[in-house]
This record gives structure tokens, C-alpha cells and sequence, in this order.
């Protein structure tokens, strides 16, 4: 098992996993499978670019990615002690053997270790209760709920806001 920033040479696998949990859980995430399908080799790419405030993890199980995480800084001078963690998604096939813990305790251990960012801020699907365990496990807190803040085939659904301060 290996945990690494993720690249350009990683498109493909990356683009799988986003797309099939998209397709899998639509509720759970803001994006949509049918939008991301129609994105453009380049904006794919833009995603894993290497920026200053952005990071993407990987975790690589048998030499192939299997769960992604990424996590986005603040850029204002007065907000760069707080960060958002998105796209916390897992290949179906490697679900429910702890390794979204692996990788969120990996991305954890490296913004403590940095010092930059003190407050992490997610979303996660209402209905989601097996990812709001996972980040409860890793000290993070619901502060609120955004109330019907996805709608899919006519159907609303809420996004609950987690968020973990270390300072």
C-alpha cells in the first residue's frame, strides 16, 4: 500500500473513481456523473495540476489507485488557515477495508504536520452515515446542515457541513 500526491499520469485511474462514485452514490456529491462525463482532457487534467493550495492524495492498493482525496486551501490572506476536503471516494470493489481511514488519517497527519491550515471544513451526504463516522473518528464535528442542497431527479436532498479545528 502506497499513499502519494497524485499526477497527470494518473488521469485515467483518477477519472475512473470520481466517475464511479458519482454514478453509484449521485446523492452523496455535488457534481454530477453526466456533467463530469462531458469534461475535457484538460479540464481533467486542471484537476490534478499541482498548485500551491490545492493537494491530492492517492492510495495505492496492489500498484493500483483505489481511493482519492483532495483538499483545497484558502487563498485569502485572511482565510489561509482554513482548507476543504472534497472528493473522498473510494473504488466500490475496495469499500468497507479502511482504507478512506488510511487516506484521510494520511491527509490529516500532513496538514497538522504543516501548521498552515488549522480549520478543515466538509460536506457530506445526509444519508451518508458510514463517511460521517469515518470523520467523526478523526475529530471532526457537524455544525450544520445545507438543506436540500442537491436535487436529483426531482428529489432533494441535504449535505451535512463537518468540520475539525486544530489551533
Amino acid at each position: 500500500m502506497e499513499i502519494r500526491e497524485l499526477t497527470i499520469d494518473d488521469l485515467r485511474s483518477y477519472k475512473q473513481i470520481r466517475l464511479e462514485g458519482l454514478k453509484n452514490n449521485p446523492t452523496f456529491f455535488g457534481s454530477s456523473y453526466s456533467e463530469e462525463t462531458r469534461l475535457s482532457t484538460q479540464q481533467w487534467q486542471e484537476r490534478l495540476k499541482k498548485q500551491p493550495n490545492k493537494l491530492n492524495l492517492g492510495l495505492f492498493y496492489d500498484n493500483k489507485l483505489v481511493s482519492i482525496i483532495s483538499l483545497i486551501q484558502e487563498t485569502k490572506e485572511k482565510r489561509k488557515h482554513c482548507g476543504t476536503i472534497f472528493s473522498v471516494m473510494t473504488k466500490e470493489k475496495y469499500q468497507h477495508k479502511g482504507l478512506a481511514s488510511i487516506l484521510l488519517g494520511d491527509l490529516i497527519t500532513r496538514v497538522d504536520n504543516s501548521k498552515k491550515i488549522t480549520i478543515l471544513t466538509l460536506k457530506v451526504g445526509s444519508s451518508n452515515y458510514n463517511a460521517q463516522k469515518l470523520y467523526k473518528k478523526f475529530g471532526f464535528v457537524e455544525i450544520g446542515t445545507e438543506v436540500d442542497s442537491i436535487k436529483y431527479k426531482d428529489n432533494y436532498y441535504s449535505m451535512k457541513i463537518f468540520q475539525r479545528v486544530n489551533h
